[in-house]
């Protein structure tokens, strides 16, 4: 079929891994970037079709509606604790089912997805940060978030209380922010 490999693979090398486990995290973190970007952008936009009475473009529509589409999809961080863990461990549990068919086949593990090395407390850290809490707060300006916002704070605090010590002072220092002021 259509079945793409790396050089690695076709070779029986490993030699090729780091390069793929790199470029996977790249592509990660290049996606977190866009997604707080975007939701920097959308969050500027919507202050400015308020507050300046702009005309929203029917790219401005498109951009806020796959902005809500996203915000549907992650929305279970925000639902408060019982239903979040929930979705948390079905989450965690795919990413380690993946990583294990990763080391199975044996292809370099995408580090979120390896069980012997993840800490979930920091990934969910991590996805709070850069893709979740910039969503929210960028459709606070739009809508009301408070109650999500709140919620995805409880979490937030939640996440940090159960990092490893080391990692602990390190997150405190970033906590999100409360509430986005509305006018």
């Amino acid at each position: 079929g259509g079945e793409r490999r790396g050089s690695h693979e076709r070779s029986g090398s490993r030699e090729g891994s780091r390069e793929t486990s790199g470029s996977r995290e790249g592509v990660a973190s290049s996606y977190q970037r866009r997604k707080k970007s975007c939701a920097a952008y959308v969050g500027s936009r919507l202050t400015a079709w308020r507050f300046a009475d702009l005309p929203i473009t029917p790219n401005d529509k498109l951009l806020i509606l796959k902005m809500l589409l996203k915000v549907a999809d992650i929305s279970n961080v925000s639902k408060g604790s019982e239903y979040t863990l929930k979705w948390t461990d079905r989450v965690v549990t795919e990413f380690f089912n993946q990583g294990d068919l990763e080391a199975q086949l044996h292809l370099p593990v995408t580090p979120f997805m390896n069980r012997s090395t993840a800490c979930i407390p920091k990934q969910q850290l991590g996805f709070y940060k850069f893709v979740a809490q910039p969503m929210f707060e960028a459709l606070d300006k739009l809508i009301d978030m408070s109650a999500p916002l709140v919620n995805l704070n409880a979490m937030h605090a939640y996440w940090t209380a159960r990092l490893p010590t080391e990692e602990h002072a390190l997150i405190t220092s970033a906590q999100p922010h409360s509430r986005s002021s509305r006018a």
